[in-house]
């Protein structure tokens, strides 16, 4: 080991901690912290990939290859004109470096879909019934790993939530048993799952229980016939489950919209809402057949509290504005229609000489005054001064510089106003 010692440390550095640690084999490790190093460092922009879309990648092509690209000599690029060199030949015909099917991170990806890895399915199927809390517990994580390929995985797992409970005896009995071989024969045939096409529409069937929202991504192929993508499921709180069915099914939608962001990110969509009886396909009808309603469940498309959830829009109050200067002093008239079209006229006396354009100005500071002392703060404003509307809008210029605090001040009013229309 080899210290190199700094004539200068910066001050990041100067507060990093060393801590020796012993290992297994007997031999000192030195552990440096790089925490405040890290948090002065640029952050990288890069998020870490996301498996669904790494598998929906490589899924759908006939040959493949899972060459080491960790590997110096499978990064070098090989010349266009010496591919066909590497072939070789089968009583099949000629090839070159590929395969049909795969591993991918636990998964078999082939040219059809995404399928479970074999393995991984006889290891469900051999495994024996859970005798204590901890095997339940790694039964729920292996069938985690595959919830993407389980339909109404919740709705499976339910029973054994009753033993998941905290100081609840571990009795398995017949109950337990029977959604335990429920689970493996659902995996003995464990669907296939397809990768979306981009610019095709995509299905999202959503179902709410009494304890449980679920939920179906699918896809119609080019030839017409519906894939199933994704499945979800989870279990309600405490609080959701006091929701209305049409409460409930709007969780469904949330939900399954957090957990399946990534796909509706990665494609141009709009959600349009089409009525079961017209949507026909297998995948529908295994939907259907794995998340039964209950008989005693009445369906309502009534939501709670309608009365307080429902805002009457009333539409804005109109303000005309004009003035008009004489010798004695000058005339503002103000006149509002209310939003229930009554008519509300104003006009005032200003002793003060001053210019056409500055009672126009004073005419409209009153009237906005008055508009939100009465707290009104939707507004349309009209007046026949061309100059002061523009230059409130900015159009035009503020040259004079007796205009400019009543043109600043008028701004200034309408910004304690929520809408104003010019």
């Amino acid at each position: 080991m080899v210290l190199v010692l700094l004539s200068k440390p910066n001050d990041v550095l100067g507060q990093t901690c060393i801590v020796p640690v012993r290992t297994k084999n007997g031999q000192i490790r030195v552990c440096v912290d790089f925490k405040d190093l890290n948090n002065a460092c640029p952050k990288d922009e890069f998020p870490f990939p996301i498996p669904e879309l790494m598998i929906d990648a490589i899924t759908g092509y006939e040959a493949m290859s899972f060459m080491d690209g960790s590997s110096g000599y499978n990064q070098i690029r090989m010349a266009p004109k010496n591919k066909e060199l590497t072939a070789f030949h089968t009583p099949k015909g000629w090839y070159a470096f590929g395969v049909t099917s795969g591993k991918f991170l636990g998964f078999i990806v082939r040219h059809r879909g995404i399928e479970l890895d074999q393995a991984k399915v006889d290891a469900l199927s051999k495994m024996l019934e859970p005798r204590n809390i901890h095997e339940l517990k790694s039964l729920q994580g292996k069938l985690a790993y595959l919830r993407r390929f389980i339909s109404n995985l919740v709705g499976r797992c339910q029973p054994f939530g009753h033993l998941m409970k905290k100081g609840a005896p571990f009795n398995w009995d017949e109950t337990y048993s029977d959604a335990f071989k429920s689970i493996k024969s659902y995996l003995a045939k464990p669907p296939i799952l397809a990768a979306p096409i981009p610019e095709k529409p995509l299905i999202l069937y959503i179902a709410a229980q009494e304890r449980s929202v679920r939920a179906l991504l699918a896809q119609e192929n080019s030839e017409g016939k519906e894939n199933s993508i994704y499945y979800l499921s989870r279990t309600m709180t405490p609080n959701e489950l006091n929701y209305l069915p049409i409460e409930k099914l709007c969780l469904a939608l949330i939900f399954s919209i957090q957990k399946m962001k990534h796909y509706f990110q990665a494609h141009v969509f709009e959600i349009v809402y089409i009525l079961q009886k017209a949507v026909k396909g297998q995948a529908l009808a295994d939907f259907l057949a794995d998340h039964p309603i209950p008989d005693d469940w009445e369906s309502t498309d009534e939501l709670p509290n309608e009365d307080a959830m429902l805002i009457e829009v009333q539409p804005p109050w109109k303000m005309y504005f004009d003035g008009a200067a004489h010798r004695g002093g000058a005339g503002v008239g103000v006149v509002f229609i209310t939003s229930q079209e009554e008519i509300l006229p104003f006009s005032f006396t200003l002793k003060q000489c001053c210019s056409n354009n500055v009672v126009e100005y004073q005419a409209l500071i009153l009237g906005i005054e008055m508009v939100v002392d009465m707290k009104q703060l939707n507004l349309q404003v009209f007046g026949d001064s061309q100059l002061v509307i523009n230059q409130l809008l900015g159009s035009y210029e503020v040259k004079k510089p007796k205009l400019h605090p009543y043109h600043d001040y008028a701004q200034k009013s309408i910004g304690c106003l929520g809408d104003v229309i010019l």
